[in-house]
């Protein structure tokens, strides 16, 4: 969905800037957390105009960038999902 991320020029710009100093990453609090040996974790940093996520494991490898907008929507998704009981082994 072309829509849901930002543009090539907006998204550089967001990814410059997330990977500046200052920026506060999230981690989520399910990191590691739930007893299955896996350590596996994103992070979040919120940005004027953007939401940059990246592998906490390796945090100078790409990021993948939204809009507020289609961060919004990929969070209801994700939610929805695990309501469902989705994506559990």
């Amino acid at each position: 969905m072309r829509s849901a991320f930002l543009g090539a020029g907006r998204g550089r710009e967001g990814a410059a800037l997330a990977r500046g100093r200052g920026v506060v990453w999230r981690k989520s609090s399910y990191s590691g957390g739930s007893g299955s040996g896996d350590s596996g974790c994103c992070e979040v940093a919120v940005l004027p105009g953007a939401v940059c996520v990246r592998d906490s494991k390796q945090p100078d490898a790409a990021l993948v960038t939204f809009t507020g907008g289609a961060w919004c929507a990929a969070i209801t998704l994700f939610l929805a999902s695990d309501a469902a009981g989705r994506g559990r082994e």
